[in-house]
């Protein structure tokens, strides 16, 4: 059985629609919903579906715990076999869950299934639908090449099976102090160790209004190169951990490396911001 978690806070703009869309689904599934104490009528939004949708569980806690918090405490508290989490604002196409619950019941030696991607712009230029292949490789060397090209920071929302994913959430949020760039840490082991498996059948949707996510990164470059360096140091103990020899290690170590500047902070961004750092300081001062 699967559980999806949908931690909010605040919501009351784009709940509505999540939920209507989660209860679109025809499955037998549970849909919590997390509340981070808000102030707006998230509440009066969750209630309404709890009473009619005997799927949906409505949570509010007393205080704001914080985003992975709230994270945490809906994996937590699941006791399926499988879970997921969905933002908000995000949607997905018919049959999603369906779909890749089934993936996972067909592949037991996959962690997570994932589907394809469409962005949700609300300004610019619409993005193009990510695709995601039918068949990967099965030898692991290539399966893993192939995987940490294709991946997307939006794989967070896909289908796990539960105790993998809290063991991997767990050990991200213990080595990773920053909210920014943790959901890629997260999902870098099942990558690695070649665990996921794809349906192209079905699209995850996301929202992209370009000012929430933009709030969680760092600013300067003291706070960007801790965040590589410990996105980096926790990517090197999951290649320590795959590696069964000194060769493939430090070719993990080079992925990992190419990942962080991919899915993470980009190097040559925070190289630019040193070299530029006496100017800023005098800027200030002016």
């Amino acid at each position: 059985m699967l559980t999806v978690g949908v931690p909010v806070y605040n919501a009351q703009h784009l709940l509505e629609r999540c939920l209507k869309n989660l209860c679109a689904e025809d499955l037998d599934y549970r849909i919590v919903i997390s509340d981070n104490a808000s102030t707006d009528k998230t509440e009066e939004i969750a209630r309404a579906f709890v009473h009619s949708d005997s799927r949906v569980r409505y949570i509010r806690h007393e205080s704001n715990m914080g985003a992975g918090n709230n994270f945490l405490f809906l994996l937590n508290s699941a006791d399926t076999e499988l879970f997921a989490w969905r933002a908000y604002d995000d949607l997905s196409s018919p049959g999603y869950f369906r779909s890749l619950t089934q993936a996972l019941r067909e592949n037991p030696q996959s962690n997570l299934a994932v589907g394809g991607l469409h962005y949700e712009v609300t300004q610019g230029q619409p993005l193009p639908i990510q695709p995601v292949p039918d068949v990967l490789p099965v030898e692991l060397a290539r399966r893993r090449k192939v995987l940490l090209k294709i991946a997307e920071v939006t794989w967070f929302y896909g289908v796990f099976r539960r105790g993998a994913l809290r063991k991997r959430f767990v050990d991200a949020q213990a080595a990773y102090s920053y909210v920014w760039s943790l959901d890629p840490l997260v999902i870098l082991p099942f990558l690695l160790e070649g665990s996921v498996v794809t349906d192209s059948s079905v699209t995850f949707t996301q929202y992209v209004c370009g000012g929430s996510a933009a709030s969680y990164r760092p600013k300067g470059v003291i706070a960007c190169s801790r965040l590589v360096s410990q996105f980096c140091r926790h990517g090197f103990a999951i290649a320590n951990e795959m590696a069964t020899s000194p060769g493939e290690r430090l070719r993990l170590y080079a992925d990992v490396l190419r990942y962080s500047n991919s899915h993470g902070l980009k190097f040559s961004r925070i190289a630019k911001r040193a070299m530029l750092w006496p100017y800023y300081r005098l800027r200030d001062r002016l």
